[in-house]
């Protein structure tokens, strides 16, 4: 019985002459699960009544998530979501999803049926972590990252460098147990896992970790002594030698009193994006955002990067691309495939409500060096015939580029030095729905090669869009 189905069970039970008083706070909890906050508070305060001690520590804080969920849900970001698809995802959970800079590929945990994986004793399989690489702009299906690293026991992906030459994982098997590893890429693929030093792995839980883009920099969580409370989030810098330094606590502008965990640095390693259950949370773990100051070499207050990313359950990990525009996340949705599956976050314009579109763009010579910032993209709106304002970004790597744009009809130019200009129509049907091209590219040919691709012409034109299949 999934917890928002609940609700009638346990309204029925409160009605008797007698019941578990506990019943009260399981019965705010699903109410709050529910976005049914006032009646949530007003179960948590019965319970309220006869709490005493750590129990009435915990309602309290209760009763304070539903107010932060009142307000933060009251005003949602402006993200689509976009299921990765049932060639990466399937009926088992799928999470913790991580993509190197480049979004060559990204790479997750998985409880599904492989040659590694066993039942285990809660009736699931043991984790084990998958990858799907991005060619030409399209992820491939998602295979098993190989028997260097994955067994019949548990292994999760927890981070990845921002070159995506090395990954953290943590492993949870009979002999080793709490601590991180790092595999390290090469043209075969991810080799065996090393542990950390003893000054990043300890007799406690180490459960994440992240680096910089100069890899000088290491932010992991763990539950070891002299923390704020619960899990925290530690630092440690490299030192000449190559080894680690003693760990230093974030302190308690980031760490709480509840556990923090899955930090994760930006590369520039001015940015932290982690979860927890406390600061100003709306349910379960959290994702927030703190930024450094260089001159005062102190970490922000942190803040809740909004709903719907979050949500009233756990929202564990956010992995945000190089350009701030896309995000990685796992989340149980009504689309889904069954249990957690791993989505991409489409971070459309704060200014006005905005439907992202993703269109591939090729050149004819993949030899002809073409520089990113060259490339002048302009759209039009067809209605107005005056240009239309954004920050429309080319990505080399993935050979793509994002539109946030409203429904209604354009024209998208494209021009670069040494190709000849291209030019296509484009039609949002809806500001709700993701569009996506899978099945055209848009090509630019270099000077004295060919004409660009005709996208007047109807049957070649990607002519009307909506949600992805």
């Amino acid at each position: 019985m999934g917890k928002k189905n609940a609700i009638p069970y346990l309204e029925f039970i409160v009605k008797q002459p007698k019941f578990v008083h506990e019943t009260w706070l399981e019965l705010g909890k699903a109410y709050h699960y529910n976005y049914q906050f006032e009646k949530a508070r007003e179960a948590f305060n019965k319970f309220k009544e006869k709490a005493k001690g750590n129990d009435l520590n915990t309602v309290d804080w209760l009763i304070e998530t539903t107010i932060h969920a009142e307000q933060i849900t009251k005003n949602p970001l402006n993200v689509t979501f976009q299921n990765l698809g049932k060639h990466i995802n399937s009926e088992y959970a799928d999470y913790y999803p991580f993509c190197p800079s480049d979004e060559s590929y990204v790479a997750f945990t998985t409880r599904r049926k492989s040659p590694s994986a066993v039942l285990e004793y809660d009736g699931l399989y043991s984790s084990d972590i998958f990858i799907t690489e991005d060619v030409n702009g399209e992820f491939q299906k998602a295979k098993s990252i190989g028997t260097m690293i994955n067994t019949a026991e548990n292994e999760e992906c927890v981070g990845l460098t921002p070159n995506g030459k090395s990954m953290f994982i943590y492993i949870d098997h009979t002999e080793a147990v709490g601590d991180l590893y790092i595999s390290h890429k090469d043209k075969k693929g991810f080799g065996a896992t090393e542990p950390f030093s003893l000054n990043i792995n300890s007799k406690y839980l180490e459960s994440s970790g992240s680096t910089n883009e100069n890899e000088d920099i290491l932010v992991f969580a763990s539950n070891r002594p002299g923390g704020k409370g619960g899990t925290d989030i530690y630092i440690s810098r490299k030192l000449p030698g190559n080894e680690w330094s003693e760990p230093q606590n974030l302190g308690p502008v980031v760490n709480s009193k509840y556990d923090e965990d899955f930090p994760q640095l930006t590369e520039d390693g001015k940015t932290l994006y982690f979860s927890s259950k406390g600061h100003y949370n709306i349910g379960g773990f959290d994702i927030f955002k703190s930024t450094f100051n260089t001159q005062t070499n102190t970490w922000s207050e942190p803040k809740n990067i909004g709903f719907p990313i979050n949500t009233t359950e756990d929202d564990l990990h956010y992995a945000v691309s190089k350009s701030g525009h896309e995000a990685y996340i796992s989340a149980v949705r009504d689309e889904g495939y069954g249990d957690l599956d791993i989505y991409r976050v489409i971070i459309n314009s704060v200014e006005a409500p905005l439907t992202a579109v993703v269109t591939k763009l090729f050149m004819n010579d993949s030899s002809t060096a073409f520089n990113a910032s060259d490339l002048n993209i302009t759209v039009i709106d067809r209605g107005t015939s005056k240009n239309y304002p954004g920050d429309f970004r080319y990505n080399p790597l993935k050979h793509n580029f994002i539109l946030a744009l409203p429904a209604g009809h354009y024209r998208v130019i494209l021009e670069a030095a040494g190709y000849e200009k291209t030019e296509y129509p484009l039609e949002i049907l809806d500001k709700k729905e993701f569009a996506t091209f899978t099945d055209k590219k848009v090509i630019m040919y270099q000077n004295g090669f060919a004409k660009p691709q005709n996208f007047s012409n109807p049957k070649q034109s990607p002519g009307k869009v909506g949600k992805p299949k």
